[in-house]
């Protein structure tokens, strides 16, 4: 099952990161001043991504 995990963690991981850029998207639009805090936080990971 190693390969299997690897598959599962990183479809999770895309489907998560397909998820947020759709609701930051949303959230510039309802809330301009997202723009400039999403600049300043990471996305998933911190520190990395």
């Amino acid at each position: 099952g190693g390969w299997l995990t690897l598959g599962y963690v990183l479809a999770l991981f895309l489907l998560l990161d397909h998820k947020s850029r759709r609701e930051e998207r949303w959230l510039v639009a309802k809330h301009p001043e997202y723009a400039a805090y999403k600049k300043r936080v990471r996305r998933l990971i911190p520190f990395i991504y």
